[in-house]
Protein backbone atom coordinates (compact mmCIF):
# COMPACT_ATOMS: atom_id res chain seq x y z
CA UNK A 1 0.00 0.00 0.00
CA UNK A 2 1.39 3.56 -1.25
CA UNK A 3 1.79 5.43 2.14
CA UNK A 4 0.93 9.38 1.63
CA UNK A 5 3.10 11.67 3.93
CA UNK A 6 1.83 14.87 5.05
CA UNK A 7 3.18 18.24 6.29
CA UNK A 8 1.48 20.15 8.86
CA UNK A 9 1.21 23.52 9.00
CA UNK A 10 -0.96 25.08 11.67
CA UNK A 11 -0.54 28.17 14.10
CA UNK A 12 -3.35 26.08 16.40
CA UNK A 13 -0.97 24.04 18.60
CA UNK A 14 -3.92 21.62 19.57
CA UNK A 15 -5.28 21.61 15.93
CA UNK A 16 -2.07 20.75 14.59
CA UNK A 17 -1.36 18.26 16.98
CA UNK A 18 -4.92 16.12 17.54
CA UNK A 19 -4.79 15.96 13.60
CA UNK A 20 -1.54 14.82 13.72
CA UNK A 21 -2.24 11.58 15.85
CA UNK A 22 -5.84 11.25 13.89
CA UNK A 23 -3.99 10.81 10.75
CA UNK A 24 -1.19 8.35 11.76
CA UNK A 25 -4.12 6.25 12.86
CA UNK A 26 -4.94 5.78 9.13
CA UNK A 27 -2.39 3.21 7.44
CA UNK A 28 -2.53 5.25 4.30
CA UNK A 29 -1.21 8.11 6.06
CA UNK A 30 2.36 8.96 7.76
CA UNK A 31 2.69 12.82 9.17
CA UNK A 32 6.46 13.29 8.32
CA UNK A 33 6.42 16.62 9.91
CA UNK A 34 4.44 19.27 11.75
CA UNK A 35 5.11 23.52 12.71
CA UNK A 36 2.77 26.43 13.54
CA UNK A 37 5.32 28.76 11.41
CA UNK A 38 4.78 29.48 7.51
CA UNK A 39 8.27 30.26 7.62
CA UNK A 40 9.43 26.94 9.43
CA UNK A 41 6.74 25.13 6.97
CA UNK A 42 8.10 26.13 3.81
CA UNK A 43 11.57 24.87 4.94
CA UNK A 44 10.32 21.78 5.91
CA UNK A 45 8.44 21.42 2.76
CA UNK A 46 11.63 21.79 1.16
CA UNK A 47 13.60 19.09 3.12
CA UNK A 48 10.50 16.47 3.73
CA UNK A 49 8.93 16.84 -0.01
CA UNK A 50 5.81 15.67 1.54
CA UNK A 51 2.84 14.49 -1.09
CA UNK A 52 0.64 16.87 0.77
CA UNK A 53 1.41 20.08 2.94
CA UNK A 54 -1.84 21.35 4.78
CA UNK A 55 -2.29 24.60 5.73
CA UNK A 56 -3.23 27.09 7.62
CA UNK A 57 -2.70 30.37 9.36
CA UNK A 58 -5.25 32.70 11.07
CA UNK A 59 -4.91 35.39 8.69
CA UNK A 60 -7.00 35.03 6.09
CA UNK A 61 -6.55 36.54 2.02
CA UNK A 62 -3.59 37.95 0.51
CA UNK A 63 -1.03 36.50 3.26
CA UNK A 64 -1.93 32.70 2.94
CA UNK A 65 -2.24 32.96 -0.86
CA UNK A 66 1.42 34.35 -0.47
CA UNK A 67 2.56 31.78 1.47
CA UNK A 68 0.82 29.20 -0.39
CA UNK A 69 2.99 30.29 -3.36
CA UNK A 70 6.38 30.61 -1.31
CA UNK A 71 5.13 26.45 0.14
CA UNK A 72 4.24 25.08 -3.71
CA UNK A 73 7.97 26.83 -5.14
CA UNK A 74 9.70 25.22 -2.24
CA UNK A 75 7.91 21.87 -2.65
CA UNK A 76 6.69 21.79 -6.44
CA UNK A 77 5.26 18.04 -6.06
CA UNK A 78 3.21 18.51 -3.12
CA UNK A 79 -0.38 19.15 -3.06
CA UNK A 80 -1.00 22.21 -0.95
CA UNK A 81 -4.30 22.12 1.35
CA UNK A 82 -5.73 25.53 2.76
CA UNK A 83 -7.28 24.03 5.65
CA UNK A 84 -9.25 27.08 7.41
CA UNK A 85 -11.93 28.05 9.67
CA UNK A 86 -13.28 30.80 7.12
CA UNK A 87 -13.05 30.74 3.40
CA UNK A 88 -14.81 33.34 1.29
CA UNK A 89 -15.08 32.69 -2.25
CA UNK A 90 -12.66 34.83 -3.49
CA UNK A 91 -10.13 33.72 -0.71
CA UNK A 92 -10.50 30.29 -2.28
CA UNK A 93 -10.05 31.64 -5.68
CA UNK A 94 -7.00 33.45 -4.37
CA UNK A 95 -5.35 30.54 -3.01
CA UNK A 96 -6.45 27.75 -5.83
CA UNK A 97 -4.49 30.64 -7.95
CA UNK A 98 -1.44 31.12 -6.19
CA UNK A 99 -0.87 26.99 -6.13
CA UNK A 100 -2.97 25.52 -3.58
CA UNK A 101 -4.76 22.20 -4.68
CA UNK A 102 -7.72 22.96 -2.33
CA UNK A 103 -9.05 24.45 0.55
CA UNK A 104 -11.47 22.69 2.85
CA UNK A 105 -13.41 24.08 5.76
CA UNK A 106 -12.27 22.75 9.42
CA UNK A 107 -15.40 21.53 9.85
CA UNK A 108 -15.39 19.02 7.90
CA UNK A 109 -15.81 15.40 9.50
CA UNK A 110 -12.28 13.53 9.90
CA UNK A 111 -13.33 10.59 7.44
CA UNK A 112 -14.32 13.30 5.02
CA UNK A 113 -11.40 15.47 5.10
CA UNK A 114 -9.06 11.73 4.96
CA UNK A 115 -10.94 11.02 2.16
CA UNK A 116 -10.71 14.82 0.05
CA UNK A 117 -6.90 14.39 1.24
CA UNK A 118 -7.33 10.97 -0.68
CA UNK A 119 -8.56 12.12 -3.65
CA UNK A 120 -6.02 14.95 -4.16
CA UNK A 121 -3.16 12.43 -4.82
CA UNK A 122 -1.94 10.68 -7.53
CA UNK A 123 -1.62 7.51 -5.34
CA UNK A 124 -5.42 7.69 -5.27
CA UNK A 125 -6.35 8.84 -8.61
CA UNK A 126 -3.77 6.46 -10.30
CA UNK A 127 -3.54 8.90 -13.11
CA UNK A 128 -0.93 11.48 -11.99
CA UNK A 129 -3.65 14.55 -12.31
CA UNK A 130 -5.14 15.41 -8.96
CA UNK A 131 -8.93 17.19 -9.15
CA UNK A 132 -9.31 20.09 -6.78
CA UNK A 133 -11.80 19.29 -4.25
CA UNK A 134 -13.44 21.84 -2.02
CA UNK A 135 -14.45 21.41 1.24
CA UNK A 136 -17.20 24.11 1.21
CA UNK A 137 -19.87 23.39 3.94
CA UNK A 138 -21.89 25.88 6.42
CA UNK A 139 -20.05 25.56 9.30
CA UNK A 140 5.51 26.87 17.37
CA UNK A 141 7.96 28.42 15.45
CA UNK A 142 10.50 25.27 15.52
CA UNK A 143 9.78 22.31 13.48
CA UNK A 144 7.97 19.02 15.23
CA UNK A 145 8.43 15.43 14.57
CA UNK A 146 4.85 13.81 13.65
CA UNK A 147 3.09 12.02 16.55
CA UNK A 148 4.63 8.42 16.80
CA UNK A 149 6.55 8.27 13.28
CA UNK A 150 9.69 9.68 12.77
CA UNK A 151 10.57 12.48 10.02
CA UNK A 152 12.49 12.04 7.00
Amino acid sequence: MDVITVLLIDSHDGVRRVLAQRLDTQPDFCVVGQTASPFAGIEMADRLRPDIIVFDCNTPGAYVAERVRQISRACPTAHVVVFTSYLTPAEEQAYLSAGASAAMLKGLGFSEFCDRLRAITPLASGNGRAPTVTGRRPAQSSPESGAGRPTA
